[in-house]
């Protein structure tokens, strides 16, 4: 038993499709805020949406981190899946 095996072994009391989900919709946001604001730089200073840009600006990174979690995520429910079939064939 590994000292960090509760990184790489799913908790049965856990649901990681559900955490997957939820980890997907913040990832869309930072790719949201992210072409929002490229979009915004892209537009003439004199535009009214461009006054908008110094509210956003950066608000993506907030969201950045949930793309390796989701990864992660990802890999613990097809661990968690895996040891139901086989508990299930048992």
């Amino acid at each position: 038993m590994g000292v960090l095996e509760y990184l790489t072994k799913p908790a049965e009391s856990i649901n990681f499709k559900v955490v997957s989900w939820m980890y997907f919709a913040c990832c869309c946001l930072c790719g949201f805020f992210y072409c929002l604001e490229t979009y915004l730089k892209t537009l003439d200073k004199d535009n009214w949406a461009y006054d908008n840009l110094d509210q956003i600006k950066g608000i993506y990174v907030i969201f950045v981190p949930f793309i390796p979690t989701l990864m992660w995520s990802l890999w613990m429910a097809r661990l968690q899946s895996t040891a139901q079939e086989n508990k299930k064939k048992d």
